[in-house]
């Protein structure tokens, strides 16, 4: 998921009179399957009363709050804690102190920085990896939501 396909939708949602400009992700979860039904006419010039709620699912506030960075937050915070407790102890710690204590001027413990950095980042990425899936997983979610509604309304 990128910040295109996130505006794109937004756009889509109020092109189609289901979000006022101003209004993101967090207000879907509040809109009916009667809300969907009457905009969607409106969008799609089709007669009053055709679209009938019960034809089109609303979006859950849990779906909604699984799109949000914030959600993760907290994982994120107790997963990296420790990677970053190994990576300060990797640097004061007896091995640190063995690559520091080699020939002036060899490298070591340069180089030794250098992997427990490496390690650092490869671990946090992963983390990070983790929960962009799962928000982009929800996002594609939302995504099919909104088809299916633009669907049903076109096949009308």
């Amino acid at each position: 998921m990128n910040g295109d396909a996130q505006s794109d939708l937004l756009r889509q949602l109020q092109d189609l009179n289901l979000l006022d400009f101003g209004q993101g992700y967090s207000d879907l979860s509040g809109i009916s399957g009667s809300d969907i039904a009457k905009r969607l006419e409106q969008a799609f010039g089709i007669g009053e009363g055709i679209l009938k709620p019960g034809m089109f699912s609303g979006i859950g506030a849990d779906l909604v709050k699984q799109m949000m960075p914030s959600t993760y937050s907290p994982f994120t915070e107790a997963a990296t804690q420790p990677i970053l407790g190994n990576l300060v102890k990797s640097f004061t710690g007896k091995p640190a102190k063995i690559a520091a204590g080699g020939l002036a001027g060899s490298g070591g413990f340069e180089q030794y920085k250098k992997s427990a950095t490496d390690v650092y980042g490869r671990d946090v990425g992963t983390v990070i990896g983790q929960t962009k899936a799962q928000e982009s997983s929800a996002f594609d979610k939302i995504q099919e939501i909104v088809n299916q509604w633009k669907t049903t309304a076109q096949s009308i």
